[in-house]
């Protein structure tokens, strides 16, 4: 399916020019694809290595559910920054705590675009640049400024320190290989576009997925201790 006018104007680098992996095509997809994946995977995406990473956030998950002194009610949101934070620990060498202002705001700005208002995806794009307020066109629009904002903030930060000897995160590995490649495959803008994509494909639908994961067990308690029996025995 082609991209939307509105993927066209806020998240290509230029109207004909298609940037990151989720919304780009052909081989300039293939190549984003194959390096962002590669990259993830030496960093342990995918591989046991990862464990670790994923048992931080899991304890920090606990803890928190643990501290309520009231039931527990869980929303998709609970899981949105664990999930964020796997990848984002990759991607960036950093984590986003609940006392980060900032980022607890872009971790709210993926929820708040998926979940937005209903008539951005029901209403034809020329109805909805006509009424780009009640529409939640210009909501939308400020979302993913805020994002940029705060991406190329954090790309601007690790090309300020970059050290091609001491490579720390997937934003390092993309410069180094901005550097070293001639054949303008490798850009600023290809780079802001993936980690756009980490943030918003690679939250949500995980977040999702995993609530959806509790209340399926808390409904079907054999399951449940089927599950926690299998990970005593492993």
């Amino acid at each position: 399916r082609d991209p939307t006018e509105f993927i066209q104007l806020h998240r290509f680098e230029r109207r004909d020019v298609p940037v990151g992996v989720i919304f780009n095509s052909g081989s300039s997809w293939s190549t984003q694809r194959r390096f962002t994946l590669k990259s993830l995977r030496e960093f342990g995406f995918g591989r046991k290595s990862l464990e670790e990473t994923i048992n931080v956030e899991i304890d920090d998950v606990i803890d928190r559910f643990s501290a309520s002194v009231d039931d527990v009610m869980i929303s998709g949101a609970d899981f949105n920054l664990p999930t964020i934070n796997v990848l984002w620990q990759i991607a960036t060498g950093t984590r986003i705590t609940p006392d980060d202002g900032e980022g607890m705001r872009m971790v709210q700005l993926v929820e708040d675009f998926v979940q937005g208002p209903k008539l951005f995806g029901i209403l034809p794009i020329w109805l909805v640049n006509l009424i780009p307020d009640l529409s939640g066109y210009t909501e939308r629009v400020k979302s993913l400024e805020e994002h940029n904002t705060y991406i190329m903030k954090t790309i601007d930060e690790h090309e300020a320190t970059f050290d091609p000897d001491h490579i720390r995160d997937f934003i390092d590995v993309y410069i180094n290989q901005m550097k070293a490649d001639g054949s303008g495959k490798y850009t600023r803008g290809n780079l802001w576009a993936i980690l756009m994509d980490f943030f918003h494909a690679g939250t949500e639908t995980t977040s999702t997925t995993m609530k959806w994961a509790v209340l399926y067990l808390t409904i079907h308690q054999e399951v449940q201790d089927r599950c926690r029996e299998e990970i005593k025995r492993v």
